[in-house]
């Protein structure tokens, strides 16, 4: 079906990015370096991916685009130690990253692999 391959090719392609973005966040935390503006910037780059309206079809990436929502909202309030924050988006980046090569290449995730 052209639409799913459409849909899986947008959904590879926006996985990978933003797994990028997570992790130069993940090291500006690490580092102490990281600010508003890029957590910010790390929330909008959410939303290509979260306004997918077929995204509900590739478990658990709704969930884990959840989870690094509010990981980067507790670390910009302070509820969350800027370090922890690094590491849990480390590992977001490292899902994130498994997922879109996983879409691309069996056009969805092991929602049982390990970094998840």
């Amino acid at each position: 079906m052209p639409s799913e391959t459409g849909v899986r090719a947008f959904l590879a392609r926006e996985a990978a990015a933003l797994g990028s973005v997570l992790d130069q966040t993940a090291k500006s935390l690490a580092t102490g370096a990281a600010s508003e503006e890029g957590l910010g910037a790390l929330v909008r780059r959410l939303l290509p991916l979260r306004g997918l309206a077929a995204l509900s079809d590739f478990p658990p990436l709704p969930d884990l685009l959840d989870g690094i929502e509010r990981i980067a909202v507790a670390v910009s309030r302070l509820e969350l130690p800027t370090r922890d924050g690094g590491a849990r988006l480390a590992a977001a980046a490292d899902a994130l990253v498994r997922s879109a090569r996983e879409v691309a290449d069996r056009g969805r995730p092991d929602p049982n692999s390990p970094e998840y």
